[in-house]
């Protein structure tokens, strides 16, 4: 098996695709309504038609984003384990938001949070097959939320965060497993 290059990662579709191993394809995107504030008024939560209903856009987010992160996890290592794979490396995408949070996404926040946890807890299962589990935390990938920023920019931390999986993904990684590495541009230092 071979792991991706940077170049074989692209964007498509508003999200990360990446050539893995043959032809298994992985496609990485976050779905999460533009903004979930922790409060509402009972009148917004009632009247509103968006995915801004209190709770409504919690349970959508930790579904798609905790959930589908969860099922995929334990169907890539169930095959590993039972192709009797010496070794593996699943890949998970969180978030820096997840590690910080930001007013008007806890439900992003959290659902990205919940994806770190599952990640080391899969690292510390796995590991007796070999199998390393980590988590890459991006800062901003092409989403509605980063519309206005430049493309140039948007692509150079999409490449970066393409080689980061394409390194957790490679043997030059093989001793790091349960960790999380933030592909931010120094984003959130300190």
């Amino acid at each position: 098996m071979r792991a991706a290059t940077g170049s074989q990662c692209k964007l498509m579709n508003r999200g990360v695709t990446c050539v893995l191993f043959g032809s298994l394809k992985i496609n990485l995107a976050a779905v999460f309504p533009s903004s979930c504030p922790l409060f509402h008024s009972v009148s917004e939560s009632f009247i509103s038609t968006s995915w801004q209903c209190a709770g409504l856009c919690l349970i959508f987010c930790t579904d798609v984003v905790f959930q589908g992160t969860f099922l995929v996890t334990q169907a890539v290592s169930k095959a590993l384990v039972s192709a009797g794979a010496v070794k593996g490396s699943i890949i998970t995408v969180g978030s820096i938001v997840g590690k910080v949070g930001n007013i008007g996404q806890v439900n992003y926040s959290a659902s990205k949070a919940g994806v770190e946890g599952l990640t080391r807890t899969a690292a510390k299962e796995l590991s007796k097959f070999g199998i390393r589990c980590n988590c890459v935390l991006p800062g901003f990938i092409t989403t509605p939320m980063t519309d206005k920023v430049p493309e140039k920019v948007i692509d150079k931390v999409s490449k970066n965060i393409a080689d980061a999986c394409a390194f957790l993904a490679s043997d030059d990684s093989r001793y790091i497993t349960g960790i999380s590495i933030e592909v931010a541009g120094g984003l959130f230092i300190g």
